[in-house]
This record gives structure tokens, C-alpha cells and sequence, in this order.
């Protein structure tokens, strides 16, 4: 890079004008990102519930039921975390929202106030504030999710005392009576196969 010379001055607009669209531009980018973080983390959560809701549905129907509650227990543990990292992905999107929404309204023309991330940020503003939107739609897969975790759970723990320990074998390996190995697997004696 060449030095300009002694009697060049920069114009300070041009250099912050460039530094302003610089960073709108990055924020823009940031957005969009964090965006689909948030859209591919609410998949990744329906996803994983339906295939461990599936898994447990099997359990609980081959009347394992202890297994089902441990496949419920795990589930939940999955839909928090994943749901606690939702929420670090949204309060980023908000803070960066922010930024560029102060960037527009310092770059703004009198005549047009609102850019189109600021628009955007008053509509959300007045979305957030309802209680049945932030419920259904920006937790909702992580609450249907544990939900139905908790009704499996809840179900399992349910039948658990319908498996009688006075027909448990004392010996499990090498039991002659198969009615009594049978029990050994976890099911209750009315369970179908």
C-alpha cells in the first residue's frame, strides 16, 4: 500500500459511512445465521422426540416398562438441553438485532425512518408480548416434545406396581418355569406380546 503523501487528508464521512456498512452487513449475515441456527434446532428437536417417542412407544406396548421410563427420562434430558440452547440462540439473535436495528436508525433518512430489520424488530416486539405465540410457536416443539415424554413417563411409572414381586423367580438363570421367566423381562403378567 502506497502513503498517500503529507497534503492528503481522508474524508472522516467516507471512512465511517464504510465502517457502518461494514458492520450492517455483518450483523444482516449474523441474523440470518443465527435464524437458521434456530430453525435447524427446532427440526433437530422434533426429530430426536419422535424418534425416541417411537422407541419408547415400543417399549411401553412390549410392556417393558421400566425401560420406556428410562428412554423418558433421557428424552426430557435431551428436549431441556436442546431447549436451553434454543434460548442462547434467540437471545443472540436479539442482541444482534438490536445492533442492527440502531445501525439503520443512525443511517436513516427522515423520509423512510424504518429499515427493514427495524420493521421486522417492531412486528417481533409485538409478537413476543403474547403469551399463546411464545407457548406454541418459539417454545412450542420443546414443550409438545416433553410433554409427551412426561405422559410416557408418568404412564410407565403407572403400571410399574402391576408387576407383582411375589412372581418373581429367586433365580433368573436357568428358571424351569417360563411364565416366571417371563416376569424377569419386566412385564406384568396381563401384558400382551
Amino acid at each position: 500500500m502506497t502513503d498517500p503523501g503529507p497534503g492528503h487528508q481522508s474524508h472522516p464521512t467516507s471512512s465511517a459511512s464504510i465502517d457502518a456498512k461494514a458492520k450492517y452487513a455483518e450483523g444482516a449475515s449474523a441474523l440470518r445465521h443465527y435464524s437458521l441456527c434456530i430453525f435447524n434446532l427446532r427440526t433437530v428437536t422434533l426429530a430426536q422426540g419422535i424418534l425416541l417417542l417411537g422407541g419408547t412407544a415400543i417399549l411401553f406396548r412390549s410392556c417393558l416398562f421400566n425401560p420406556a421410563a428410562v428412554v423418558s427420562i433421557f428424552g426430557l434430558l435431551v428436549s431441556v438441553a436442546l431447549w436451553r440452547l434454543q434460548r442462547s440462540y434467540w437471545d443472540c439473535f436479539d442482541s444482534v438485532l438490536h445492533s442492527v436495528v440502531d445501525l439503520e436508525q443512525r443511517a436513516a433518512a427522515p423520509q423512510d425512518p424504518l429499515g427493514p430489520w427495524a420493521s421486522y424488530k417492531r412486528k417481533q416486539d409485538v409478537v413476543v408480548e403474547e403469551f399463546w405465540w411464545r407457548l406454541w410457536v418459539k417454545h412450542g416443539p420443546y414443550w409438545l416434545i416433553s410433554l409427551a415424554f412426561g405422559c410416557v413417563l408418568v404412564a410407565s411409572i403407572a403400571h410399574y406396581p402391576k408387576i407383582c414381586p411375589s412372581e418373581w423367580p429367586t433365580s433368573v438363570a436357568g428358571s424351569p418355569n417360563p411364565s416366571l421367566q417371563r416376569t424377569t423381562t419386566g412385564r406384568s403378567p396381563g401384558c400382551r406380546r
